[in-house]
């Protein structure tokens, strides 16, 4: 800051504690993202790239301003977590992901937007394995069987994601298939925008190994 210049922009590093647990620690990860490391925010608030953890240097990003996530600090004890309107929001991975074993979600859905489909994974591609049932989790028969023969949980408890409400309050939801699955994106099919995210994502995580 000077009096004879504008005012630079903000810049945010995040430290984290190497006595923390890491995901990293475990073989097979693809993919880390979390919202309170590696976002770097255009205007102070949108979040135009999510940089992963995991080392693959598979990173979120969204060029299109409409349809850039928002950051809202301090949304979950303290930490942020990273908005979806569901109108156009979603972030695309550096690279496809195939092969996909165990996913966890720290997630939460608007409780407005709770009817209809939504996505927790997308491929702009057009696979549809992650697709989500009206107002639940997974949809039978278009969500792959290999996720809905799978093991899902809702906060450390087996739910048939079939028949399961995707949880309007922040909670963990985590997968493990019965096979490879493919995503390249949070979360959206096909370019279309009727089935993004509604809601907060606080950490993503996925393994290319049962877990």
């Amino acid at each position: 800051f000077r009096d004879d210049l504008l005012d630079s922009g903000t810049a945010t590093a995040t430290f984290v504690s190497g006595d923390e647990f890491s995901p990293a620690t475990v073989a097979g990860l693809r993919l880390w993202l979390r919202a309170d490391a590696g976002i770097a925010t255009s205007g102070g608030e949108w979040v135009g790239r999510w940089e992963d953890q995991s080392g693959q240097a598979n990173h979120a990003t969204q060029p299109k301003g409409a349809a850039i996530p928002r950051l809202m600090p301090g949304a979950l004890n303290g930490l942020p977590v990273v908005h979806f309107d569901g109108r156009d929001d979603s972030v695309k991975f550096s690279a496809r992901m195939t092969g996909i074993r165990t996913v966890f979600w720290v997630v939460r859905q608007d409780a407005a937007t709770a009817a209809g489909t939504r996505l927790l994974l997308g491929d702009t591609l057009g696979t549809f394995h992650f697709w989500g049932g009206t107002s639940h989790l997974w949809h039978d028969p278009n969500t792959s069987a290999f996720i809905r023969n799978g093991a899902t949980w809702v906060n450390g408890v087996p739910v048939d994601g079939v028949s399961t409400a995707r949880p309007t309050s922040f909670s963990i939801v985590s997968l493990v298939t019965t096979a490879g699955v493919t995503t390249d994106n949070f979360a959206q099919y096909l370019g279309q925008t009727a089935t993004n995210w509604s809601g907060d994502l606080a950490e993503l995580i996925v393994y290319d190994v049962a877990l």
